[in-house]
């Protein structure tokens, strides 16, 4: 019977170990777990982190996306503008460009440094000719900035200011003398023709689209005249701009309509960089030193130039 109870207490020892040695594996295995799981949070935390990162990046993207939204709106809205505006550009520049008869028209203003009499005839679109020295005048001047009239005013107070009224025998050696540009530049002085060619050439040169400049050659109070006239963007109308008879500095849209402007009379003819333009009654009046010779004088005024 001892026996027994003694195989059987050894038996419940055994079971005891085993039972505490399970126990050991299974607090091994909590502890790991527990470890684990902390490093699983730790992990959790930090993609938490990222999460909340990646949320503030989106809603920055969400707001940058909406500025660039906004902006590509206001870019549209301009564009549409802009296409609109030079359809009206278009419009208006192909309405007068054909309002008035286009000319082959040449003129007997330039003449030989040698022999003064010796004079000969060119084309009048000639003296539109913009070149180097003429945009670093703009550029030096800031006469390209601002709106169109705001440019052609800047313009115009340029030559009233720099440039000195001289007759053409003075200045040129010759009676009667039309200065390129750039030798009006050089001179700065020459008579009303000279101003006026300089005036158009400056405007070219500051940005003007060439349709709203024009150089006139007509009557006016006192006798002959070369001015230039300007399309405002105010009413897409001509006005003068004129250097040194009755010059005035008045802001573009103050100023009269050129048709309206009682001292200037009848165009004999008038012309922009592309076009020259006039009607064979207006020509007719011209002073015979306008004309060209005789051989060529029914060809000019009868030769209307193609668009």
């Amino acid at each position: 019977m001892i026996c027994n109870w003694l195989n059987c207490c050894e038996e419940i020892k055994k079971e005891v170990v085993k039972l505490a040695r399970i126990k050991e594996n299974y607090e091994n295995m909590l502890t790991a777990c527990e470890s684990e799981r902390g490093a699983l949070m730790k992990k959790l935390e930090e993609k938490e982190d990222k999460v909340q990162e990646l949320i503030l990046d989106l809603h920055s993207a969400n707001a940058y996306i909406t500025e660039l939204e906004q902006k590509v709106a206001k870019l549209e809205e301009k564009l549409k503008e802009e296409k609109e505006q030079e359809e009206q550009e278009a419009k208006w520049e192909k309405y007068w460009n054909n309002r008035h008869p286009k000319q082959h028209i040449e003129y007997s203003g330039r003449s030989f440094p040698k022999d003064p009499k010796r004079r000969f005839s060119i084309d009048v679109r000639y003296f539109f000719a913009p070149s180097q020295p003429l945009y670093e005048l703009v550029e030096k001047n800031k006469l390209n900035t601002g709106t169109y009239d705001e440019r052609a005013l800047k313009c115009l107070k340029w030559v009233m200011e720099n440039f000195k009224y001289q007759g053409d025998k003075e200045t040129f050696g010759s009676s009667e003398y039309w200065a390129f540009p750039c030798e009006a530049l050089y001179a700065k002085k020459g008579d009303c023709d000279d101003g006026a060619i300089l005036l158009a050439n400056l405007m070219l040169c500051a940005g003007i689209p060439y349709w709203r400049i024009r150089l006139n050659a007509g009557d006016v109070k006192g006798g002959g005249h070369a001015y230039v006239t300007y399309c405002r963007e105010t009413d897409n109308q001509f006005v003068v701009l004129d250097w040194c008879y009755w010059p005035n500095t008045k802001p573009i849209s103050e100023r009269p309509l050129h048709k309206e402007e009682q001292n200037y009379y009848g165009i004999w003819f008038s012309w922009n960089q592309k076009y020259a333009f006039g009607r064979m009654e207006t020509m007719a009046r011209m002073p015979d030193h306008f004309k060209p010779k005789k051989k060529r004088w029914a060809r000019c005024v009868t030769k209307i130039m193609k668009s």
